[in-house]
C-alpha cells in the first residue's frame, strides 16, 4: 500500500474528458470521491494511484486503457502555474504585519506554500479589510473562493516565497492545534504590534456581546489552542485587560471600563457593531 501511495500518473486531455462528460459536477464528484477532483480536472498535473483507482470505479472506465505515463513525483510542479513562486515584496514588520499575524492565527493557515483563511461570505467589510491588509504588507491580491454549500469564504494565496516569510516570522506549518501554535516573540516585545496583533484575533475568532440577563456588555476569545489562548490573556493582561477562563476554549473580559476600553484600543467597532462579533 506505501508503494501504491507514492506512484502517480501524468493526467491528460482523456481523464479530464472522462470526469467532464460523468455527469457530476466537480463539486459533487468530490463529495462522492472524499478527494478534490476540481484540483485534479483544474491544477494539478499528476494524480496519485489511489484517487485515480477510485475514479476509475466510480466512473467505470478501464484505467489501463487510457495508458497513463507514470511520473517521478514533484509536488510544487504538480501544481502547474502555482508551482512558480514571483518574488515577494516584504514592506516591513508593521502593525498591519503583526495584525495579518493575528488573523492567521485566528481563522487563517499556512500550508504547503498556501496562505489560506477562512471568514463568513456575508461580512464583506471584513473580507475587504483582510485583502487590504495584506495588500499593504506585502503587497499581494489575496484570491477568493466562495463555498456554494456554506456561508465561507477562502481568502488564499499560492507562493512558496511568502510561505517561508511566513514561518520566519513565527508561524508553524499545518494544523495549528497540533503544533500548538503561539503568538510569536516578535510581538510580545512592541506594545503596538500586541494591540495589533490582538485586534486580528478578535476580528476573526472573537466576539463582542450584550448580555441581556446582566445588561452588559463582555468580551470574549475563542480558540481551541490552549497555547494561543494562554498567550492571548497573557498579552491583554500586560495592556491592561484581565481576561479570565470562561470555560475551556474561552477568555473572557468581563470588567465595564475595561470592556469599553479594550474595544476602543483595537478599534473593533469600526469594523463590526457591537452585538454582530459572533
Amino acid at each position: 500500500m506505501e508503494n501504491s501511495q507514492k506512484m502517480r500518473y501524468q493526467i491528460t486531455s482523456e481523464l479530464k474528458e472522462i470526469i467532464k462528460n460523468s455527469g457530476f459536477s466537480l463539486n459533487k464528484l468530490s463529495k462522492i470521491c472524499k478527494f478534490k477532483v476540481k484540483n485534479i480536472y483544474n491544477i494539478n498535473k499528476s494524480i496519485n494511484e489511489n484517487h485515480l483507482n477510485i475514479l476509475a470505479k466510480i466512473l467505470k472506465f478501464d484505467k489501463e486503457k487510457l495508458g497513463l505515463k507514470e511520473i517521478e513525483f514533484d509536488y510544487a510542479k504538480n501544481f502547474g502555474k502555482y508551482s512558480y513562486s514571483k518574488p515577494i515584496k516584504f514592506n516591513g514588520v508593521s502593525k498591519e504585519f503583526a495584525e495579518c499575524i493575528g488573523i492567521i492565527l485566528g481563522d487563517g493557515s499556512i500550508s504547503r506554500n498556501r496562505l489560506e483563511i477562512v471568514i463568513d461570505k456575508r461580512d464583506v467589510k471584513l473580507r475587504t479589510h483582510i485583502k487590504n491588509l495584506f495588500n499593504q504588507s506585502f503587497p499581494i491580491n489575496l484570491h477568493e473562493y466562495e463555498s456554494k454549500n456554506s456561508n465561507a469564504v477562502k481568502l488564499y494565496y499560492y507562493n512558496k516565497n511568502l510561505f517561508n516569510l511566513l514561518l520566519s516570522f513565527g508561524l508553524k506549518n499545518g494544523d495549528k492545534i497540533k503544533n500548538q501554535i503561539k503568538i510569536p516573540y516578535w510581538i510580545k516585545e512592541n506594545k503596538e504590534f500586541m494591540i495589533a496583533c490582538l485586534r486580528g484575533l478578535m476580528i476573526t475568532d472573537g466576539c463582542v456581546y450584550y448580555s441581556k440577563r446582566d445588561k452588559q456588555i463582555y468580551a470574549k476569545f475563542t480558540n481551541h489552542c490552549f497555547n494561543l489562548l494562554n498567550d492571548f490573556q497573557e498579552i491583554a493582561k500586560i495592556l491592561g485587560f484581565d481576561f479570565v477562563k470562561a470555560n475551556q476554549y474561552n477568555k473572557a473580559l468581563y470588567k465595564k471600563d475595561q470592556v469599553a476600553r479594550f474595544i476602543n484600543a483595537l478599534n473593533l467597532s469600526d469594523l463590526k457593531q457591537v452585538g454582530d462579533m459572533v
